[in-house]
């Protein structure tokens, strides 16, 4: 077995993957169906957030309470008190909004798998000596969902232990430095899995390669992490990272097919 590829291995996927997308124009149309699907379901979640601004708003409010001022110098600690509840109400509001936005976000991700299990089957076409066709039907739709809806509930999982974790003094800064590995490493096992889907790699054999080829898949995470720092871009960069995840599968020793035959960095083509 090969040795496992360095860092520059898996972020370098990205370059490759947008030269593919711009010389392939068979390809967009697979881009853009869950561009706009995304979009949508977005819309939605701004949509239902700013409808109920003023309600969440008043329930911390409600939650805060509104320290009053008999006398004038009584505003000595009422001001603070109140600048503080001030601040700690939007910050408050805008984790909620941050919520919604990475839960709706998910959402999309599981109703555009469908569209971007596509895109990764004809990039697998281009870039595979022995490609594997997904096959057709209501039902790989449906195993589709069902495998994203998988991965989605493991990393929800995964991260509200390490929120539960985080609630104990102490133990934060080693709480997210875990949660941050975690979602790195995450975008390799979510990206990638369309390849492994239409191979039936069970998901245990999965993280197995992840973890095995990990420096190559935290040069991909990082790149796509980048992708989530800028607000609605992970939109538009979905395409991008699944034809990179694609390639990143093809770029590395691939798996052993899911009953755990084999080298942890092999897949049968």
């Amino acid at each position: 077995m090969a040795s496992p590829a360095g860092f520059a291995a898996g972020f370098g996927c990205f370059r490759d993957a947008l030269q593919i997308l711009r010389r392939h124009r068979a390809l967009w149309p697979w881009c853009v169906l869950p561009i706009l699907l995304n979009l949508l379901v977005f819309a939605l979640a701004a949509t239902l957030f700013f409808s109920h601004l003023d309600g969440i708003g008043g329930s911390i409010d409600l939650w805060l309470g509104n320290p009053q001022a008999d006398a004038w110098y009584e505003w000595i600690w009422v001001g603070p008190m109140r600048a503080l509840a001030w601040g700690i109400r939007w910050l408050l509001i805008g984790v909620f909004a941050v919520i919604v936005y990475i839960s709706f976000t998910l959402v999309g991700g599981v109703l555009a798998s469908p569209f971007l299990d596509v895109l990764s089957e004809r990039v697998e076409a281009l870039i595979a000596e022995n490609p594997v066709p997904a096959a057709s039907g209501v039902g790989p739709m449906l195993w589709s969902l069902l495998q994203e809806a998988k991965r989605t509930f493991f990393f929800i999982a995964m991260q509200a232990m390490f929120f539960a974790l985080g609630l104990i003094p102490g133990l934060q800064p080693l709480v997210a430095v875990a949660a941050f590995v975690l979602t790195v490493l995450f975008f390799s096992l979510d990206y990638s899995g369309y390849v492994f889907d239409r191979r039936g790699v069970s998901f245990s054999e999965r993280r197995r390669w992840v973890w095995f080829h990990r420096r190559a898949t935290s040069g991909f995470g990082m790149g796509a992490f980048a992708s989530f720092l800028i607000p609605g871009f992970n939109f538009l960069a979905l395409p991008l990272l699944v034809t990179a995840g694609t390639l990143l599968v093809f770029r590395l020793d691939q798996p052993q097919t899911g009953e755990g035959r084999g080298e942890p960095g092999r897949i049968v083509g």
